[in-house]
């Protein structure tokens, strides 16, 4: 069975500053979704994806390889594992 991912978007730089938060599976159309959700939204935003403890090494490997699309346009991506500190993906 797919994990649950919890998906927080915000905007911190922009003047109508607002929150989106899903939880969507960590399967290929959930990705999409917060890539979806995060080009929509554009610079000015950071999403934050934080996944279960089970999570292993591939699905984090597959999970920021898919991310890779929001970093290159700008926008800051934070993965985590629930109860630990963020890591930023590179773009």
């Amino acid at each position: 069975m797919p994990a649950p991912l919890r998906v927080h978007i915000a905007s911190f730089a922009r003047p109508d500053r607002w929150t989106l938060d899903r939880i969507v599976w960590l399967t290929p159309s959930g990705i999409e979704t917060i890539v979806a959700d995060a080009l929509r939204a554009g610079r000015g935003v950071e999403v934050e994806v934080t996944v279960p403890p089970e999570t292993t090494p591939a699905m984090l490997a597959s999970l920021r390889i898919r991310l890779a699309r929001v970093t290159e346009r700008g926008i800051p991506v934070h993965i985590r594992m629930l109860g630990e500190t963020s890591q930023r993906v590179a773009g």
